[in-house]
């Protein structure tokens, strides 16, 4: 796995797996709207934007926060905080999520390949009734610009479309 604290690495992965999801579900009706590599990736089939997180592992520590490993995912503070600051807070956030069956500290999970669509204003909604944990990255110092910090969420939340 490439260093995690890498963000320039990871946002050029991020691109590339902008354009996989959109050739790979046509059907689902997304397009690349990309004019800043650190904003919003997608344009939903009804006009609305989406931004897409591409999850190839799972979050093998969020049983410490009472989260089930199998089926979390994280998604950054500092962009749900953008996303809300925006005029527009009606952004879709899809969680592309295709993991093999793996082992990390001792936690196993079975594969899981899929995508699931929530909106910013459901993520902002358990937010304020703090349902949602938030984990420090121990690596990061956010020296370069990589976010420090993420909440956890839970898949089963979401609506999978695909």
């Amino acid at each position: 796995m490439h260093d995690t604290e890498d963000k320039l690495w990871w946002c050029r992965l991020g691109e590339q797996k902008e354009l996989e999801f959109v050739k790979k579900h046509p059907d689902l009706g997304f397009k690349i709207d990309k004019k800043d590599k650190y904003d919003i990736d997608l344009m939903a089939y009804n006009g609305l934007k989406a931004d897409l997180k591409y999850r190839a592992k799972p979050f093998f520590k969020s049983g410490n926060y009472g989260f089930d490993p199998q089926y979390t995912v994280t998604i950054n503070t500092y962009d749900i905080s953008r996303y809300m600051n925006k005029s527009d807070k009606d952004v879709l956030i899809v969680f592309w999520v295709n993991w093999e069956a793996q082992t990390g500290y001792g936690i196993s999970v079975k594969a899981l390949k899929g995508v699931w669509i929530t909106s910013v204003a459901c993520i902002h909604r358990r937010i304020l009734r703090e349902e949602l944990p938030i984990h420090s990255y121990a690596r990061r110092d956010g020296s370069d610009k990589n976010k420090t910090e993420s909440y956890l969420y839970d898949i089963r939340w979401c609506r999978k479309i695909a």
